[in-house]
């Protein structure tokens, strides 16, 4: 899910959907498609993703400032270790099976 992006394969597409969570059953709208990849935008959220929750700041999802916020907090982190695991795999060819330890802050939010 780089820069929260949701990832679905629809139509021989790869479609990258902003603001989706892993697991959302959800209806889209393409917006523009290069070549065998597809850009959409959610239009209505059919079944949520148990690791979805409701984002705290009101301009979530408008100003870019933050990726994850649809997500719960474990969600959130396990979407940082699987973008570390997949730049390492895909960016690095290095295939990294141990796990990858990641600290947690003490605050789900207005940690940085």
């Amino acid at each position: 899910m780089p820069n929260g992006f949701g990832l679905a394969f629809a139509e021989n597409l790869t479609v990258f959907v902003p603001l989706a969570a892993k697991g959302d059953k959800l209806l889209v709208k393409i917006i523009q498609t290069k070549g065998k990849t597809a850009f959409a935008e959610i239009v209505e959220i059919l079944e949520p993703s148990p690791d979805r929750t409701e984002p705290r700041c009101p301009y979530f999802g408008r100003c870019g400032g933050c990726n994850f916020q649809q997500l719960n907090y474990q969600a959130q982190l396990n979407a940082k270790i699987a973008i570390v695991r997949d730049c390492l795999t895909r960016i690095g060819k290095i295939n990294y099976e141990k796990d990858i330890p990641i600290i947690a802050s003490p605050k789900d939010y207005e940690y940085r």
